[in-house]
């Protein structure tokens, strides 16, 4: 069957229900001219990109199955986005889906990739974790960073990940020669509740905002987020 390129980047994906009780949600793809899903910058429902910091890039087409939030998730139509960061490359993604599974054991949620002395982490949790000695918040449940090893730290061969159930020792994964490594930063979002009758003027990151009285019907909350460089040059395949 022939393929062809579109030069599209996000697509939607319809979900009827979402029961969360012992299932487990993936993000399941082909991916052309990346080594894998955390090479990959996307965002789900217009959340925050996760992915692309380390670039480790690939010449044939592999399935990919990443175990993503349920939080990040919503009744109805789901928009996935793929982006690439400015200085990354471009990459190519086909067959894109998200399948449910029935999941009664406990499982790490935890994937990583280690590019000299950078070691790229992604995960799920609901609150805040604390990678090595760096504290990370999460949002809609998935958190990710980029720490610096040590010597130490690699002749330890892990690193501590610790939640609000404890601390654990993350084994440390084998280097791979990568194409870039970015360490874009991040940026914490401004939420401002509004009501009716009020005028808002608040300032954030080198920006004014401006809301008028009457803006909602009764109650509202906005949240403002700056976001990082990312650019849309990937390619969305289809049959």
């Amino acid at each position: 069957m022939n393929q062809t390129i579109y030069p599209i980047t996000f697509f939607t994906i319809n979900i009827p229900e979402i029961n969360r009780q012992n299932i487990k949600a993936y993000l399941v793809y082909d991916l052309f001219g990346l080594d894998s899903y955390n090479s990959v910058s996307r965002s789900i429902n217009k959340n925050i990109a996760f992915g692309g910091n380390i670039i480790v890039a690939s010449s044939k087409w592999s399935t990919q199955k990443e175990e993503i939030s349920l939080n990040s998730l919503e009744k109805g139509k789901n928009t996935i986005l793929f982006t690439s960061s400015l200085n990354g490359v471009k990459y190519k993604v086909k067959n894109v889906k998200i399948i449910f599974e029935n999941n009664l054991k406990s499982s790490d949620h935890t994937s990583s990739l280690l590019s000299g002395n950078k070691l790229y982490i992604k995960g799920l949790e609901s609150g805040s974790v604390l990678v090595k000695d760096k504290s990370v918040s999460s949002v809609k449940g998935e958190y990710e960073t980029l720490i610096e090893l040590t010597d130490t730290d690699k002749a330890k061969g892990f690193v501590s990940i610790t939640n609000a159930s404890g601390a654990r020792e993350y084994k440390i994964p084998e280097s791979k020669s990568s194409f870039k490594t970015l360490n874009e930063e991040k940026f914490a979002p401004l939420i401002i509740t509004i009501s009716k009758d009020a005028e808002y003027t608040e300032t954030y990151e080198n920006s004014t905002i401006t809301i008028e009285k009457n803006s909602v019907e009764n109650n509202a909350q906005v949240q403002v987020l700056k976001l990082r460089k990312k650019r849309l040059s990937c390619c969305f395949q289809r049959n």
